[in-house]
């Protein structure tokens, strides 16, 4: 494998702040990614085309990463129609924050899609019959409405079909699974449901295996929706194994350093460190490499570099988050199926008989001592 450097050789001698940043910017191709980034724009462009794909995965393995490259093609796929028709926006992409109070935030997330489609008076946004009436007192109803999550969903539908927009990227969208009452996350898979097909247009949620929580409580969503997995290299496969160390090398490329790092001979080594995922493994190395600058250190090597890795407890819980995210996308067996169509829901098996409390000053049932036993008692 040839180990090439990747990066303006003016880094070299810019000041430290760019060369840091530099890497902390870039983003690089590599065979996972590719892979999944194929499989979404199959899904995306077929005829029949699913109005939501859910792209899960575990924290850490370039999610966000493959939504910005998608926006971007996509973006340059429309932009001479985008130049020429000022309103058209062929794609939006829109981070669902998580909540700072009990419940995900309808209200705040409506606003955000608003504020990226570049939509005005977004805070005048009110309610309106189909047949305004002359008459003050009933446009005071009418404005006493504005700023409503309601309100809000209406706008923004509106919006989305006035600027023809094809595609919603929703980058972290398990945030909006996150409820104070479990009840009310059916209200939010019809909330989904309903944005996809009042708006005709392919939404992308994009975020953790929590995403699955979809295809096991909402059928109807589930009906409209394909699910793509983005998973960690495991290096059991052989062919994941290359290409975590590819991904490794092309990385070590993008470093600014004026000798290429030869990581490749630990690469078992940062896979057990980053758990097999490309993001985790960035990260890490954007600590080194700061650290390895900002103290005028020689060498970049793993000696240096693996002081700044996660630490294993937090290693172990992303490693148990992505094992058992890899169990719930396995698919189950049609037998199965075959066997609830044929026998039916099982019942629900009966409750336990509580044992009875013991009766004070009655004595359980034990064996007593007798004999020879009870005599040397």
């Amino acid at each position: 494998m040839t180990n090439t450097q990747h990066f303006p050789s003016e880094l070299l001698t810019a000041p430290i702040a760019d060369r840091i940043a530099y890497f902390e910017n870039c983003t690089i191709k590599h065979a996972m990614l590719e892979d999944v980034s194929k499989q979404t724009e199959q899904a995306l462009y077929g005829h029949a085309s699913p109005k939501v794909i859910m792209l899960a995965g575990p924290t850490g393995v370039g999610k966000t990463t493959l939504a910005s490259t998608l926006y971007r093609r996509i973006s340059k796929q429309f932009e001479e129609q985008m130049n020429n028709e000022r309103d058209f926006m062929p794609i939006l992409q829109v981070n669902a924050i998580a909540p700072t109070a009990a419940s995900f935030s309808w209200k705040d997330f409506y606003v955000r899609i608003l504020e990226r489609a570049r939509e005005p008076l977004i805070d005048r946004k009110v309610t309106a019959p189909h047949q305004l009436s002359l008459f003050p007192d009933e446009r005071q109803n009418v404005v006493s409405d504005r700023a409503v999550a309601d309100t809000l969903r209406r706008a923004v539908e509106l919006c989305l079909l006035r600027r023809r927009t094809r595609y919603l990227i929703i980058d972290e969208a398990h945030h909006i699974l996150m409820v104070n009452n479990p009840k009310r996350l059916e209200f939010q898979f019809e909330a989904l449901k309903s944005l996809a097909i009042e708006t005709k247009a392919t939404i992308v949620l994009v975020g953790t295996y929590r995403l699955l929580d979809i295809r096991d409580q909402s059928g109807q969503l589930v009906r409209r929706s394909e699910i793509i997995h983005f998973p960690r290299y495991d290096h059991r496969k052989q062919k994941e194994k290359v290409g975590f160390v590819q991904a490794l090398n092309t990385l070590a490329g993008r470093l600014p350093l004026s000798e290429f790092p030869d990581l490749q001979a630990n690469a078992d080594e940062f896979y057990i460190r980053s758990v097999g995922c490309v993001g985790i493994l960035k990260d890490w190395l954007s600590r080194a490499y700061a650290r390895h600058l900002e103290l005028n250190n020689k060498l970049f090597n793993w000696d240096f570099i693996q002081g700044f890795a996660q630490p294993v407890k937090a290693l172990e819980t992303i490693t148990a988050e992505a094992l058992l995210g890899e169990e719930k996308v396995r698919d189950k067996p049609i037998a199965d199926l075959m066997n609830l169509l044929h026998f039916g829901v099982p019942p629900e098996g009966e409750k336990k008989p509580k044992k009875r409390g013991t009766v004070v000053g009655k004595r359980l049932p034990v064996r007593d001592p007798v004999g020879e036993a009870y005599a040397s008692a």
